[in-house]
């Protein structure tokens, strides 16, 4: 988590030109499986989905101030721009990934973690 936060200050200021077809599929990739990551381990612990929704949240909500307010000339500060402002770009996927996967475990099961719901082998 410490890690996340160090780099998504340290690549604040970073602007990316056009990004070839490769780059961007992989980089799309790393943002579903961090967000599947995301999720997953909110799903494996007791309290983990509550601690998961206030983490999505805040660091989304971060990601997105950190591009409106630091805009680095780009229309809405790159927000819709795919890979120009790749490091905050790939958090905030990943969260957003994280956050619905998140809401449709707990629309479905609640507060309950994997062993709890009786879905753990």
């Amino acid at each position: 988590m410490i890690m996340s936060w160090v780099q998504l200050f340290a690549f604040r200021n970073q602007v990316h030109g056009p990004l070839p077809i490769v780059t961007k599929v992989v980089w799309c990739i790393g943002s579903i499986i961090y967000g599947l990551l995301l999720a997953g381990v909110a799903i494996e612990f007791p309290q983990g989905l509550i601690v998961g929704l206030v983490y999505t949240i805040v660091i989304g909500f971060i990601c997105i101030a950190m591009m409106i307010f630091n805009r680095k000339n780009l229309p809405r500060g790159g927000l819709f721009t795919m890979g120009r402002r790749m490091v905050i770009q790939f958090y905030l996927g990943a969260c957003v990934l994280g956050l619905i996967i998140i809401i449709i475990w707990i629309g479905k099961y609640g507060l309950l973690n994997r062993k709890a719901a009786g879905i753990a082998v």
